[in-house]
């Protein structure tokens, strides 16, 4: 965690990079998701894993300025349009700062199993995980293992192998929304909610130990860290759950948040914060232990809130996005809102790209091309957010310290 001075430098240190998928590896446009934003995710090796109906593919994407196409790029004196496509693709195959560009993904051979549309994706240090409309889940893991004694010592080989979380359930009934959620360092244990059936089953590896039913119909989830806290978003209310207590079919606690449906989660690290967001466009920064809110940052979006994600390296802020194509970043705690108005200040509070929502709390953001189907965030070059859109286009706002 940076300082707090520090933390101000980021408020004016940030960029913003767009890249197009390759239609030669996705089908373009993605399929329509639901209202949440919950079908890309950030993989421990900086990839980002997004889903399109039934498949589930692996972004690799290094933020580059455009380089300077070549003669040979250029297909000799011929240039711009004229030149073959062959050339263009290398020449545009970054993730650029410009609307043009070409990024390519990679589909996983053995993570393409499903027979539904793909709802959430998840992934940690060792796990890839997706659930369907219907419930199924499907985790593919890999090992990285190293070479023997005659072997180089820096060979490594990686063994991939898959399995699939059944859903506790008789028939499959109606297709819904349907989330997942890993355990932080852990590599057996995943959390899937169901919609329709109003459910959450906790998974040790492919073996379903514990299912515990909703009051109302689920529209996220997340595990706390890495304990046995359990959120889910129930309309207005904001459940824990703990698959250790007997007693209430495991609910610890709700607490009636807004006055608007909850339709996205996110935890911290330590899994004693959870943040909720929906359509009351409110950030709720709820405390796990004493069971209240501790904070709210008020009007963040102009339409519903559809994603949310606390920062790792900025202690007290927060990246949101809404259901059509806006993204913001914003401080959800007073200490932080006071240096947001110090440093950025309500005037120059502007978006990148797009209009502005008049928040005092917001330091930056943009907008999207389109409606967007995901949000995640990763640290490789400082912190990074990734939001991806039904169009294709890729968008990676990056903040980092210089």
């Amino acid at each position: 965690m940076v300082s707090s001075v520090e933390q101000a430098a980021v408020l004016t240190n940030r960029q913003l990079f767009r890249g197009v998928l390759c239609e030669r590896t996705v089908k373009l446009p993605l399929s329509a998701a639901g209202v949440q934003a919950s079908r890309l995710a950030a993989g421990a090796d900086g990839s980002f894993i997004f889903a399109t109906g039934p498949d589930v593919y692996k972004l690799k994407c290094s933020p580059t300025r455009k380089r300077a196409r070549s003669e040979e790029d250029d297909g000799g004196s011929a240039g711009g349009k004229d030149a073959p496509a062959v050339s263009r693709a290398i020449a545009d195959d970054y993730l650029v700062p410009a609307p043009f560009g070409e990024i390519s993904a990679e589909r996983f051979v053995i993570h393409c199993a499903h027979r539904a549309q793909v709802e959430s994706v998840a992934a940690d240090e060792w796990r890839v995980a997706s659930v369907d409309a219907y419930g199924r889940c499907i985790i593919t893991c890999t090992e990285q293992i190293h070479g023997g004694e005659h072997a180089r010592s820096d060979a490594c080989i990686e063994k991939t192998r898959s399995y699939t979380l059944a859903p506790v359930s008789l028939s499959d009934g109606d297709g819904g929304w349907c989330g997942v959620s890993l355990r932080r360092n852990d590599s057996t244990t995943a959390v899937v909610a169901r919609q329709m059936y109003r459910d959450v089953s906790i998974f040790d590896i492919d073996t379903a130990v514990r299912r515990m039913h909703t009051i109302a119909a689920p529209q996220a989830v997340t595990v706390c860290g890495e304990g046995d806290v359990i959120g889910i978003a129930e309309r207005k209310e904001l459940s824990l759950f703990d698959g250790r207590v007997g007693e209430n079919d495991g609910c610890t606690g709700r607490k009636n948040l807004g006055h608007g449906r909850l339709l996205c989660l996110d935890s911290s690290d330590d899994g004693l914060v959870v943040a909720a967001g929906g359509m009351d466009r409110v950030l709720h920064v709820f405390d796990v232990r004493m069971m209240k809110v501790r904070e709210r940052w008020s009007g963040c979006l102009k339409y519903e809130m559809g994603g949310c994600v606390l920062s790792r390296e900025m202690e007290g802020m927060a990246y949101v996005c809404s259901v059509d194509n806006e993204v913001a970043c914003g401080a959800w705690s007073s200490e932080m809102a006071a240096q947001v108005v110090r440093h950025v200040g309500t005037s120059k509070s502007v978006m990148i790209s797009g209009a502005n929502t008049k928040s005092a709390r917001r330091a930056f953001g943009f907008r999207g091309d389109v409606r967007l189907t995901g949000i995640a965030r990763r640290n490789v070059h400082g912190e990074e957010v990734g939001v991806m859109s039904e169009s294709g286009a890729f968008y990676l706002l990056r903040t980092r310290l210089e």
